[in-house]
C-alpha cells in the first residue's frame, strides 16, 4: 500500500469534536470515484463502565463509491474486545512480539477539540477521551507521568497529592481517577490486556535520611495495588493466553523500580516500556528516526513503543500564544503517516505505536491487521 492509497476525511478545525475516518488498501482513484459521510452527529460521548461493552460501529460511516458499488468502507466504532477476538493469532505470543495500540501521555486528556481549551494548554494536553473511553476504543498501553503535589500547588486539592504530569506541568486528573478508569475497564473486559506504564516521576525528591523519596514511591505502590492489585502480572515471559487464564492481565511498567524497598513489590512491576523517542520537530526527522531504529535488533529485546509525535521546541511552548494548534495540529500531520509507516514498511518491527490525540489516527485497526499479517501462519483454520 501506497499513500496513494490512504483515503481521509479531515474535519474542520473548528467543530466541537475532532474526528478521522480512513481506511487501507484502496482502490486507485478515478475520476468518477467518490466518498459519503453519514450526517449524523456524533459529539459527547462518554461510554458506562456499568453498561455491557460491545465492539461496534458508532453512528459515523464512511464508503468509496465507484460505479455505484462499494469499494471500500470503515466506521467509527469502539474495539472494546479486539484482544480476545484476536486470540487465535495472538494468544500464544508475548506481549512484546505483537502490535499493539498506545496513547502518548494519556492522562493527560481534556475533553474534545480545541475550542475549550487555553492557549496556554495547547501544548500540555495530548489526549481528548478519558482513560476508560482509550480502553474502550482499543488502546492497550497506557503511558502515565506522576507528579507529587506540594503544598506550593494552591489550585489542586491536597486530598490527592498523586496527580498526572505532562512534563513540568500538573493535568488536571489524579492517579486515583485513573486507575478507578483502568479497573472498571479489567472488570469489563477479562479477556484483555493492559499495559499501565508510569514513565516518569516528578517532586519524589530525596531528602537527608531518604524517607520522603521512598515514602512518595510506596503511597504510588499502595494505591495502585489497592485498585487493581488483584490483576497485577509479574513480570514474566507467559503468553497472552497464560496471562488472560491466570487473570493477571495489567502489567505496571515502573521507572526505576530498583527505588522500591519492598521485594514484594519490586516482584510486581515490570521494567518500564523502552520509548523510541525521536524527539525531532519534523516529519521527516521522525521518519528518519524510526527508520534508524525500529528495525534495529538491540531495539527489540523489551516492550518498546514508538513514540509516534513530533516533539514542540522549548521556544514554541514558552511562546504557545502565537501558535495555531499546539499538539492537536502536529497530530494531524502525523497521525496520517500511520498506515505508510506501521502497516506497509515497519510493520514487522513495531511493538506498541504511541499517537497524540489517537482517534485521530487508525491505530488500533493497524495493530489488529498488523498481527493478523504477522502471525498469519498461526491462525486456526
Amino acid at each position: 500500500m501506497d499513500t496513494k492509497d490512504f483515503w481521509q476525511l479531515v474535519p474542520d478545525v473548528q467543530t466541537e469534536r475532532r474526528l478521522v475516518m480512513n481506511w487501507m488498501n484502496a482502490p486507485k482513484g478515478c475520476t468518477d470515484d467518490w466518498v459519503a459521510l453519514t450526517s449524523h452527529q456524533i459529539l459527547n460521548i462518554d461510554f458506562n463502565a456499568n453498561e455491557t461493552l460491545i465492539n461496534g460501529c458508532l453512528k459515523w460511516h464512511i464508503i468509496y463509491v465507484r460505479n455505484n458499488t462499494i469499494l471500500a468502507q470503515n466506521c467509527f466504532k469502539t474495539q472494546p474486545f479486539w484482544m480476545e477476538n484476536s486470540l487465535h493469532s495472538i494468544g500464544h505470543k508475548r506481549l512484546d512480539e505483537i502490535a499493539i495500540p498506545g496513547a502518548h501521555d494519556s492522562g493527560c486528556y481534556h475533553k474534545y477539540g480545541l475550542n475549550n481549551i487555553p492557549t496556554k494548554s495547547i501544548y500540555l494536553y495530548a489526549q481528548d477521551e478519558s482513560i476508560f473511553d482509550q480502553l474502550v476504543y482499543g488502546i492497550r498501553y497506557v503511558d502515565i507521568r506522576v507528579g507529587h503535589q506540594e503544598d506550593d500547588y494552591q489550585s489542586l486539592t491536597i486530598e490527592e497529592p498523586l496527580q498526572i504530569i505532562h512534563g513540568q506541568w500538573m493535568c488536571e486528573h489524579s492517579v486515583r481517577r485513573i486507575l478507578q478508569d483502568i479497573k472498571a475497564f479489567l472488570m469489563a473486559a477479562p479477556k484483555e490486556v493492559v499495559i499501565f506504564d508510569i514513565h516518569k516521576h516528578r517532586n519524589f525528591m530525596n531528602d537527608s535520611t531518604g524517607q520522603v523519596f521512598h515514602d512518595r514511591h510506596q503511597q504510588l505502590m499502595d494505591l495502585i495495588k489497592e485498585f487493581v492489585g488483584q490483576w497485577i502480572a509479574p513480570e514474566t515471559n507467559k503468553t497472552i493466553n497464560e496471562m488472560i487464564e491466570s487473570d493477571k492481565r495489567l502489567v505496571i511498567g515502573y521507572e526505576d523500580k530498583h527505588v522500591l524497598t519492598s521485594d514484594t513489590d519490586r516482584g510486581l512491576v515490570w521494567h518500564p516500556v523502552r520509548h523510541q523517542w525521536a524527539n525531532e520537530n519534523s516529519v521527516e526527522g521522525l521518519e528518519q528516526y524510526f527508520r534508524s531504529h525500529l528495525c534495529s535488533p538491540h531495539e527489540r529485546q523489551y516492550l518498546r513503543s514508538a513514540m509516534a509525535q513530533m516533539t514542540p521546541t522549548f521556544k514554541e511552548i514558552i511562546f504557545s500564544f502565537q501558535s495555531k494548534g499546539g499538539l492537536r495540529q502536529r497530530a494531524d500531520t502525523v497521525n496520517p503517516l500511520f498506515p505508510k509507516w506501521f502497516y506497509s514498511q515497519w510493520w514487522d518491527c513495531i511493538n506498541i505505536v504511541s499517537a497524540d490525540y489517537f482517534l485521530g489516527s487508525n491505530i488500533v485497526d493497524i495493530a489488529i491487521k498488523v498481527n493478523e499479517k504477522k502471525f498469519a501462519s498461526n491462525l486456526i483454520r
